[in-house]
């Protein structure tokens, strides 16, 4: 916590980042290659949804890009 507040603004995200790796390896490293998998396809859906300018495709996009770690997430509470 205190890492974060003392670095400057534009290098805070890799503490975010970092200590968000740290917590999913903590509980196994499968699980990291999810947060990545999620990551790089919200990532890229952001990306994406800026570049259009169609309200249906931008909502397409949104949804793939909120979905997928929605949809792993339900998936993993009901497997367990």
């Amino acid at each position: 916590f205190l890492i974060y507040w003392f670095i400057p603004h534009k290098f805070r995200w890799m503490v975010l980042l970092a200590a968000n790796l740290y917590f999913y390896v903590s509980f196994g490293m499968e699980y990291l290659l999810i947060l990545i998998f999620t990551i790089v396809i919200s990532y890229f859906a952001g990306l994406a949804m800026e570049k259009q300018t169609g309200e249906g495709m931008k909502k397409l996009l949104l949804a793939a890009g909120a979905g997928t770690p929605l949809f792993l997430l339900l998936l993993f509470l009901f497997l367990q």
